[in-house]
């Protein structure tokens, strides 16, 4: 069955889990069947690794995942549980001189 989809494929996602070693030692024979099938010394196909516990990114032109990566930190972010008396807040008071008799304030937060 697995042939006669490769019979008419233009090109072919090898797929592998992180989680298997197995399945990774599984795709070179994969490919060499795409090859026999196909009677081509090379055809498109690209490696894929799944159940990747993590984002791979690369900032070279053109960019991949980068903005995954920062929607995904976001997504977390908003889902995380925010307690607030846990943040720490501090702020201080800048006196910058007199103004008619009086200090004034300038306020800066650090977070």
């Amino acid at each position: 069955m697995r042939e006669q989809y490769m019979r008419s494929g233009r090109g072919f996602l090898l797929v592998y889990s992180v989680t298997d070693m197995r399945s990774f030692e599984e795709t070179p024979k994969l490919y060499e069947q795409v090859l026999r099938v196909k009677d081509k010394s090379e055809y498109p196909v690209l490696l894929v690794a799944n159940k990747v516990p993590y984002i791979e990114t690369s900032a070279k032109d053109p960019p991949v995942n980068v903005d995954a990566a920062f929607h995904e930190i976001v997504r977390i972010v908003k889902s995380f549980p925010s307690d607030e008396d846990n943040e720490r807040h501090h702020s201080f008071s800048l006196h910058s001189g007199t103004r008619r008799g009086r200090k004034s304030k300038k306020q800066c937060h650090l977070m």
